[in-house]
Formats: structure tokens, sequence, C-alpha cells
């Protein structure tokens, strides 16, 4: 968590990070992220619900599918430097 000027908690990167985590655990099927169940707490499983309250209900399917389109993108990108490769 990050202070402000008047010492307030703020969210900072690593709370997005395990709310996003959260969501990706929730459709591995479609993130494709086997792992991210492991590191599911209640606390961020709190605060993914609260920010879906906000947001809106389908911004963990939404984020599931960015996660898939940018593995499959570097999952593609690996195997077409290895084509190119002169080694």
């Amino acid at each position: 968590m990050h202070r402000t000027n008047k010492g307030q908690a703020i969210p900072g990167v690593d709370v997005s990070a395990q709310v996003v985590n959260c969501f990706r655990a929730k459709y591995p099927n479609i993130s494709l992220d086997k792992f991210a169940h492991f590191w599911v707490t209640e606390p961020a499983e709190e605060l993914a619900k609260r920010y879906l309250e906000k947001v809106g209900k389908t911004e963990d399917l939404t984020n599931c599918l960015r996660n898939r389109f940018f593995l499959e993108s570097l999952q593609g990108f690996s195997v077409s430097a290895k084509k190119q490769s002169i080694y």
C-alpha cells in the first residue's frame, strides 16, 4: 500500500495484481492460468467482489480473456522467434 500525504492508505499495484489473480483463478479454462488458484486469499477475493460490484459484473471474464490474449500472443512470438533463430 502507498500512503497519501495525509497518511491514508491507497491500494497499489500489488492490490490490483491480487484482484486480477482472483479473476484468473475463477476462470482457469478461459485465462489458461493453471497457477492462479495458489495465490488467492480471502481479502483479495473480498476486494475482487467489491470491484465487480463497482465496475461491472463481466470485468472478471474480460480480464481472463485479456490474459489469454497476451499469453497466446507471447507464445506465438516465442515460436516465431525460435523458427527465425540461426542457432
